[in-house]
């Protein structure tokens, strides 16, 4: 798969995921911009000289070893049930397993992804993952927050807070080690999700200090760039309970809205109810988790 290539591509990917239609930008940021994506792990199939399939997959470094990621994969609608998909899956397989993976999962790459899983409403993705071998191990949620006609002032909340010491405000670059830090003790896996919000411009983090310490932290426009799409946040232990989390969400939610959008994607949502209760957001979409163990069997060369 070359960069020449993404038009096609991208077609095909607009026409049979419907419910995931994106631009050119996003899709150059899943295919090319991720250093879990190497080239042999994004593959096309041809049909008469012309694409007509494709998939993308990626490889993230977990404690217990790597694991593999079904990116993206899409057949173009009027080709579809001719084992262009199987085909495909089995070569990306086969690549991830080449790179010491022994589990693989459709969607939820981060942090650099799409979605969490694959959505309910893609009844042929279900059954293909289903027959080829992937276990549902549970569901995942996106929310959408309506920005019109919300009031997301928090000029009466911050008051307190500022008298019990806690300080709020976007972040800087120089803020980059302190929240790091931060992260790197209550929540790794986000850190490259998070250094993209302090190199947006304007950076797109605000965060919550207690003593001159990083206690908590809201993002936006880390992943799917130019989406409206929200998080991750996190308010450490020892600092929750104040109201530090609503602040944050409404702080970015006005930002998003100042930028145009007219509402906010929550993605990947734990807890719904949190949400719901501050600024009225609802499920959007629900997700189905796969995964499936990959063993030493694979394609001959």
């Amino acid at each position: 798969m070359a960069t020449s290539d993404a038009p096609a591509l991208l077609d095909i990917w607009n026409r049979a995921a419907r419910f995931d239609t994106i631009s050119d930008d996003v899709f150059h940021e899943k295919a090319w911009l991720d250093d879990g994506v190497d080239a042999d792990l994004r593959l096309v199939a041809e049909v008469d000289g012309s694409a007509a399939a494709f998939a993308v997959g990626a490889v993230r470094q977990k404690d217990q070893g790597p694991s593999g990621y079904i990116k993206m994969m899409a057949v173009r609608p009027e080709l579809q049930r001719n084992g262009l998909g199987s085909d495909l899956l089995s070569r990306l397989e086969h690549e991830l397993r080449r790179r010491g993976t022994r589990v693989c999962r459709p969607g939820e790459s981060a942090p650099n992804y799409l979605t969490p899983g694959v959505d309910l409403r893609y009844t042929k993705a279900t059954v293909f993952f289903e027959k080829r071998g992937y276990e549902k191990i549970g569901q995942s949620y996106n929310m959408e927050a309506e920005l019109e006609n919300i009031d997301l002032d928090t000029t009466g909340d911050e008051e307190p807070l500022a008298m019990t010491g806690f300080r709020i405000g976007r972040a800087a670059e120089s803020d980059r080690s302190d929240v790091m830090a931060m992260l790197a003790e209550h929540w790794p896996s986000w850190q490259d999700e998070v250094g993209v919000s302090l190199s947006n411009d304007p950076v797109s983090l605000f965060v919550a200090r207690r003593d001159d310490k990083v206690v908590a932290f809201s993002a936006y426009e880390t992943n799917n760039r130019g989406t409206g799409w929200f998080g991750p946040m996190g308010t450490a232990p020892d600092a929750r309970g104040h109201g530090i989390g609503s602040v944050l969400l409404k702080r970015c939610l006005v930002d998003l809205r100042d930028a145009g959008y007219r509402r906010a994607i929550i993605p990947w949502v734990a807890p719904i109810s949190f949400y719901l209760h501050h600024v009225g957001a609802e499920v959007c979409r629900v997700f189905n988790r796969y995964e499936k163990q990959l063993d030493d069997h694979s394609p001959s060369d």
